[in-house]
């Protein structure tokens, strides 16, 4: 029995007055073709990879205020060829789980969590290096296949203090595990008389992250929002990492401005501050500037969307380090009643550090990740999409690195169906958050390891 049945029964024996009660299913299919590595070392060759992902869910709400979704979208994966002639596809199972409860007038309580159990390769590593730029992380693991256990939660309580100010107090955390080898890496640090320590560990070593937040957010005029917040955290890499383990603060204030009714700007400045266990103090300045919204619109055609810079703490799952990161995103979609939208991503991460990553031989890190995802769907009816579309990325060195070259170069082709049917009224019940390779992956509280 899936975690979604089970989860659903007992909801269902502890809320057997529940107001509504409903359930939903679907499936994406995707088939791509193109040319990638099937490890970090190896060159692109040309490719078959299939993903099938059926995906059941529940959504249930009650005369109490409380509403509960379920969700489970095992992940079906089979490359050819790939490094070890496996014949088999790979299974990752997804989980995730979303309560909101109503405490008060003023007050609500949320809890995300979410899960990923199974296996993935090259190809799928974002699953286990996921995180909100699109891009992954610049360098991944050397290893054929990584079994992996990943669970992530998040609880929230939101208020309305006043009529202008909005508090909210948040508790997240997340563990990323692995089964088995996951390859090794060597780093090398220089120390303030120049000599050189090289140390080889574990690749992808197992990895905690816990973070409490508060942010008040204050309404100055109708179009201005301010806020301000408090993030103290801990950041552990696992016995095999041979890293540092960081107590970090973070401190920032962020902007809010409408420009219009359906376009807005955000500009967040802060500083992070993480002690590790050595003793070593640092210090980092962030800040993310975006534009979000609706671009323009028109009778025949919509422009939508968000771009962004950055730049963030990053703690590296796979060189068990911390580093200042730079990030540039655009994600736009370009709608074209009543059924073509066209969307593109590209995601842009470095290292933003004034030197690489030293090594002890001429192959420099992996400090730098670029991707362009294009994907177009047509909507058959309100049940089901026909996708089609461009997949590519790239890997560099640090941008100040004298042998700059992007490698692990990926470029595929695909077509995509997703269908999905439910019984609740008046809107799509599965897949809706976009094409397979544009879906959610993870809900909010799929922190992994990423400093904000």
């Amino acid at each position: 029995m899936s975690l979604t049945a089970i989860t659903a029964a007992l909801w269902l024996a502890v809320e057997p007055a529940a107001s509504r009660v409903d359930v939903s299913g679907g499936a994406a299919v995707e088939l791509r073709g193109g040319r990638a590595p099937v490890t970090p070392l190896a060159d692109p060759e040309w490719s078959m990879l299939s993903i099938i992902t059926p995906e059941v869910a529940m959504e249930t709400a009650t005369r109490r205020g409380t509403t509960l979704r379920i969700n489970y979208a095992p992940r079906v994966q089979q490359r050819l060829p790939n490094v070890l002639d496996i014949r088999r596809p790979l299974l990752l199972h997804q989980n995730e789980l979303a309560l909101l409860r109503t405490l008060t007038p003023r007050w609500n309580l949320g809890l995300n969590l979410a899960s990923r159990v199974g296996e993935t390769d090259y190809n799928s590593s974002p699953a286990v290096l996921d995180d909100d730029t699109g891009a992954g992380n610049a360098a991944a693991p050397d290893v054929d296949v990584l079994q992996i256990v990943v669970a992530s939660g998040v609880l929230s309580a939101t208020g309305r203090l006043t009529r202008r100010h909005t508090l909210e107090l948040r508790a997240a955390g997340s563990y990323r595990g692995t089964i088995g080898d996951t390859g090794t890496i060597t780093t090398t640090t220089v120390d303030e008389n120049g000599d050189e320590t090289t140390e080889e560990r574990e690749a992808l070593p197992d990895q905690t992250n816990v973070t409490v937040t508060a942010d008040l957010v204050t309404r100055v005029t109708p179009a201005d929002r301010v806020g301000v917040a408090l993030e103290p955290g801990y950041f552990q890499f696992g016995e095999r990492g041979g890293g540092d383990d960081f107590t970090s603060v973070t401190a920032r204030t962020t902007w809010d401005r409408a420009i219009h009714a359906s376009l807005n700007t955000s500009l967040t400045l802060g500083v992070f501050g993480a002690l590790a266990d050595g003793g070593d103090t640092r210090i980092i300045p962030t800040g993310l500037a975006e534009v979000t919204g609706v671009m323009r619109q028109r009778a025949n055609h919509r422009v939508s969307g968000t771009v962004g810079a950055g730049v963030t703490p990053y703690f590296d799952r796979v060189t068990s380090t911390l580093n200042p990161r730079a990030t540039a995103t655009a994600n736009l979609s370009l709608a074209l009643p009543p059924r073509w939208t066209v969307r593109g991503l590209v995601a842009l991460v470095t290292n933003a550090t004034a030197e690489p990553i030293p090594t002890t031989n001429d192959v420099p890190f992996t400090e730098t990740a670029v991707r362009l995802v294009v994907p177009a769907t047509y909507e058959i009816n309100d049940e089901q999409q026909f996708e089609f579309g461009l997949i590519m990325a790239a890997r560099a060195p640090h941008l100040a690195s004298n042998a700059l070259e992007f490698n692990q170069l990926e470029s595929w082709l695909y077509v995509a169906y997703r269908i999905g049917v439910g019984t609740a009224r008046g809107g799509r019940e599965v897949g809706g958050g976009g094409g397979p390779v544009t879906r959610r992956s993870g809900s909010r509280g799929n922190s992994g390891g990423s400093a904000r």
